[in-house]
């Protein structure tokens, strides 16, 4: 009997791949178009084409607001006006989003992003964690802007940006 996909049966069975009988039995490969060579070339390249397929979009973006909140705000959530600490569990909420919020006591308009390095910029929180990580690896600038699909300016005046920031603290 012939397997067949989806809902309605197309012109043309699938084809199941079966298991190697030994380590030279590479049939199961492409229907047995790639030999040995080809085979092992493709496990040795695997690393580099990880490489090349990497972005800030495999970044979870809720652990990277963390981790940005714990560097930029490490005691309590506060308005960077008056110093009030937040209380309210929405304003906290919108506080740790990112999102907008207001200060209680002084009517501010803020984000966790005001007054750090992140303050208007168009750059996201993953974008400046994956940028951190690769210059702190001493990645070359050409790479980075190709994984952060930007340009090479960009990359340098994030790095400048960086290091005055480590000088000022």
């Amino acid at each position: 009997m012939k397997k067949f996909y989806g809902s309605f049966q197309r012109a043309y069975p699938i084809r199941t791949a079966k298991p190697a009988r030994n380590g030279y039995d590479l049939n199961f490969f492409r229907g047995g178009i790639m030999d040995e060579l080809e085979y092992t070339a493709k496990i040795i390249s695997f690393p580099n084409s990880a490489l090349n397929s990497f972005s800030a979009d495999f970044l979870n973006e809720a652990d990277c607001n963390s981790w940005f909140i714990s560097l930029a705000h490490p005691a309590d959530p506060s308005c960077p006006k008056c110093k009030t600490k937040i209380t309210d569990n929405i304003t906290l909420k919108n506080f740790l989003s990112l999102k907008r919020c207001t200060c209680k006591n002084c009517k501010l308009w803020f984000t966790a992003k005001t007054g750090t390095i992140l303050q208007d910029s168009k750059i996201s929180v993953r974008e400046f964690y994956l940028l951190s990580l690769l210059l702190s690896l001493k990645i070359p600038t050409s790479e980075i802007s190709r994984i952060l699909k930007t340009t090479q300016g960009t990359v340098n005046l994030w790095q400048k940006k960086i290091d005055l920031f480590k000088e000022a603290a």
